[in-house]
């Protein structure tokens, strides 16, 4: 899921609730017909379906394209019956015929993937000197299949959209369900963004969070947990793991993450008990999944202050890298 890009305005609202949308139009007089009164096209539409005549899709796209239609005409059709697969791009289309569609309504709508990229063109011609952000113009043709990895590594290379851009377009990839994930391990000079998944073994990994300093919660969990010694925090990083391998079943608690700081040191996770009242969310607690099955978790370690705040860049122990020297498997 991609977060919202931007603050919608009344024409991004309708999607998110009809009533409240028909209601700011009908107050901020936005794609109502003056006095409230209804176009005598959707009048006529109206008496159409009064008289049993099937309208379609086409009928509304064709009314609100040559604008004999208000915006707000298309949600009353479809209240009545008449729907449209994108009624958003319909009532987006009406307020452009009328000059009422600003440039960031497009733009906010293609980059939350509200239209597709054939839709988004036909939306831009209707705002003179609009263009989309590559990233909205990634996400738009992504709607219809219309990019791969590939695309999506390219653009983050040659700096057109942000690593955690690209991660997001990652995750919304794949064949039947499947997330697109880098066939790369990786390197310190140029890791694996946050967010990517990332294979791991029989597991495919995904960070979705780092959190510097969580030494009062591990107290909290168990009194036998040891504390840090003197400048050492516990840090903790959540993760989704996906099973891949064909047969069996997998164990999360049998994953290995290291760190390396910037610094060139290294780090083991660490175990933290649960015990009564403890941390449920820890990863090596987690029960064994099948093929395809997706696990999420805690993985906690215990490192200096400085390391904690990073950056830091994590490794598989056991997988031989060019860069990451055998003697930096153990803790420091």
């Amino acid at each position: 899921m991609k977060p919202p890009q931007g603050t919608p305005s009344v024409a991004r609202r309708f999607k998110a609730a009809a009533c409240v949308g028909l209601l700011l139009l009908g107050m901020l007089g936005l794609g109502a017909s003056s006095a409230g009164a209804a176009t005598s096209h959707y009048t006529l539409m109206t008496q159409q379906l009064a008289q049993g005549v099937q309208l379609r899709c086409a009928d509304v796209d064709y009314a609100a394209a040559q604008g004999l239609i208000d915006p707000v005409e298309v949600r009353w059709l479809s209240a009545a019956g008449v729907k449209c697969p994108n009624e958003q791009y319909e009532v987006m289309l009406a307020l452009g015929t009328k000059g009422q569609l600003a440039c960031a309504d497009v733009q906010w709508n293609a980059a939350n993937g509200l239209v597709n990229w054939n839709q988004a063109a036909g939306l831009l011609w209707r705002v003179p000197g609009c263009e989309l952000t590559k990233y909205a113009f990634l996400v738009a043709l992504a709607a219809q299949g219309g990019i791969g990895c590939v695309d999506v590594d390219w653009h983050q290379n040659v700096g057109l959209i942000s690593a955690e851009q690209a991660g997001w377009l990652k995750a919304s990839l794949g064949n039947q369900g499947r997330y697109c994930y880098t066939t790369g391990m990786g390197a310190r000079t140029s890791p694996v963004p946050k967010g990517w998944l990332v294979p791991f073994g029989d597991w495919l990994i995904q960070v979705q969070s780092w959190e510097p300093n969580v030494s009062a919660q591990v107290a909290a969990y168990n009194r036998f947990n040891e504390a840090p010694p003197p400048g050492y925090v516990y840090a903790r990083m959540t993760v989704s793991t996906t099973y891949t391998k064909g047969t069996g079943t997998g164990s999360p608690a049998g994953i290995n993450v290291n760190l390396i700081d910037q610094w060139s040191n290294a780090y083991d996770d660490t175990f933290v008990s649960g015990g009564s009242g403890g941390d449920e969310n820890s990863l090596w607690l987690k029960a064994a999944t099948v093929p395809g099955g997706t696990v999420s978790g805690a993985i906690y370690y215990k490192m200096p202050v400085g390391s904690a705040a990073g950056p830091v860049l994590g490794y598989h122990p056991y997988i031989t890298y060019s860069d990451v020297p055998v003697e930096w498997r153990s803790s420091k």
